[in-house]
């Protein structure tokens, strides 16, 4: 009976390979640093954050919720590596719905009061597209006049704002969805009606208007130098018109008459001459 019970003793404090987890019920309350994870040591050492995720690959907090609620179970993963800190939607096929990489600029997106955020980098549209159509904007302009504009105020602010309202954009364009405004379909409306104004522009300076009146006359030049003499002409006998002949016998029989007084006077001031002599 003594060996039966040496032995059972023995039995239960020899190490197994299994270890049961450590379940502490209760509020408790950790007065200095806290890490978790299979890269934690004896001594930790924590010089920033005292909640510490320490791993030798990708560390993180998962964020499980049970159903024993009565709401439907959710997983949310919040982790981080040498390639990226992410969000991970594990219920959602895993899903990283946020992605911040090594190197990014500091302050680069700031969430502010009065629902105003702030960006230090470019922020471009890399989601894949599909169905996609060729569309030249040329139905845009027409449907531009019928769109709505407001002037707005957001929550908890007196600033100003101007824009088209999120319904009305839908309505004359039927893009998105008559929700907010998605800024890809504002900035490719602006673009392609800048587009068709530049054909319409162009169009109408390549096109010539009707001709103005004359305007005055301007005031004589200098005269330009001699020409070069002509080709000598022909003689082309023509016939002539009674009248023609008769105006022409009326001239040569005045300048007969011209050409006798004139002979008479060169007479006169001979004879002078010859007496004066």
């Amino acid at each position: 009976m003594l060996m039966l019970t040496i032995f059972l003793l023995a039995s239960s404090l020899a190490p197994t390979v299994a270890h049961a987890d450590t379940v502490l019920a209760g509020d408790h309350v950790v007065q200095g640093g806290l890490c978790a994870g299979l890269g934690c040591l004896n001594d930790e050492d924590f010089p920033g954050p005292q909640l510490v995720s320490k791993e030798a690959d990708t560390p993180g907090v998962s964020m499980v919720q049970t159903n024993t609620g009565g709401f439907a179970p959710y997983t949310w993963d919040v982790a981080g590596n040498e390639t990226n800190f992410f969000i991970r939607d594990v219920t959602n096929s895993s899903r990283l719905i946020f992605r911040a990489f090594p190197g990014t600029v500091s302050n680069q997106l700031q969430l502010k009061a009065f629902g105003v955020s702030d960006f230090a980098g470019i922020v471009r549209q890399t989601a894949p597209r599909t169905g996609q159509v060729v569309d030249d904007g040329s139905t845009l302009l027409p449907a531009l006049r019928t769109l709505q504009f407001e002037r707005y105020q957001l929550p908890d602010t007196t600033a100003t704002h101007f824009g088209p309202t999120d319904v009305s954009f839908n309505t004359a364009f039927g893009l998105g969805v008559a929700e907010p405004l998605a800024l890809s379909d504002i900035a490719g409306v602006a673009l392609a009606s800048v587009k068709q104004l530049d054909a319409r522009v162009s169009a109408l300076e390549l096109t010539p208007g009707p001709a103005g009146p004359a305007g005055p006359a301007g005031a004589a030049g200098a005269a330009g130098g001699a020409g070069a003499d002509g080709a000598a002409g022909t003689n082309t006998p023509r016939a002539a018109t009674r009248d023609q002949l008769n105006q022409a016998n009326r001239r040569i029989l005045a300048l007969e008459r011209q050409n006798a007084t004139q002979t008479k006077m060169l007479l006169r001031l001979q004879g002078q001459v010859n007496a004066l002599s």
